[in-house]
């Protein structure tokens, strides 16, 4: 945003220059059709910066992707959602308002659907999955990634810090799936899968991470089903989460 505003008043700066150096060389009509240009970029400028952006919904979160870049917002950051004449206003915790554009009329049935569906979505995915202290055990805590597997592995055979800590496939996969559970929760919950031998945790882990509005925890799921650990991304997802 701040590199495009750059851009825009140098270009401005230019056409000044350009419009001084004219009202000497030419006559008033010359003159008043430049300016006309300018205002039509300035506007049209404006409008392509305020263009609402493309929105996806996921089990993670919601993300905006416009003209200027993208913003997500994890469902547990969310603080409210109403609608305001056309569109569709999600508020953070933070006080940060994201507006989703549906349609003009407030009684309109794309704007009433979209709204329910982010209700929706939002509801679902704050649901609680599992003994959080039991889940707990399946986080990074700064951990090498190497660490981190192999603690993992241990959990599964309970080993001497786990004979007290059992996590059964099903709350794995249900982990897996919650969007509001931490990236690395979910990433461990997906090798955890497939660490026992679940013939389908690859695809799970690719099911997971094609519901993913956020990038970074889309791309790290993707590693996972195939055994990898993708700590950039994991790393990426997470500070998204602390914004």
């Amino acid at each position: 945003m701040f590199i495009a505003v750059l851009l825009a008043l140098g270009f401005l700066a230019v056409l000044v220059e350009r419009v001084s150096k004219l009202r000497y060389s030419t006559g008033t009509a010359g003159l008043i059709a430049l300016v006309c240009v300018i205002v039509a970029l300035v506007v049209g400028a404006v409008k392509v910066l305020r263009r609402p952006g493309r929105s996806t919904l996921g089990p993670d979160g919601l993300l905006v992707r416009g003209a200027t870049g993208s913003v997500f917002v994890p469902w547990a950051r969310v603080a409210s959602v109403h609608r305001d004449v056309g569109d569709v206003v999600v508020t953070a915790d933070d006080g940060r308002q994201i507006r989703l554009p549906i349609a003009n009329d407030w009684k309109s049935v794309e704007g009433y659907e979209a709204f329910v569906e982010v209700q929706r979505t939002r509801a679902k995915a704050t649901e609680a999955v599992g003994d959080a202290r039991a889940l707990e055990h399946l986080d990074r805590r700064d951990r090498a990634p190497r660490l981190w597997r192999e603690s993992l592995r241990a959990l599964l055979r309970g080993g001497a810090d786990y004979r007290r800590v059992w996590i059964d496939p099903s709350t794995l996969a249900r982990v897996l799936r919650d969007g509001r559970a931490p990236p690395d929760r979910r990433v461990a919950a997906g090798l955890a899968l497939l660490d026992m031998g679940d013939p389908d945790a690859g695809r799970k882990m690719r099911l997971a991470a094609a519901d993913c509005a956020e990038p970074e925890m889309r791309r790290a799921l993707e590693a996972a089903a195939e055994g990898e650990i993708a700590a950039e991304e994991l790393e990426l997802a997470e500070a998204r989460r602390r914004l």
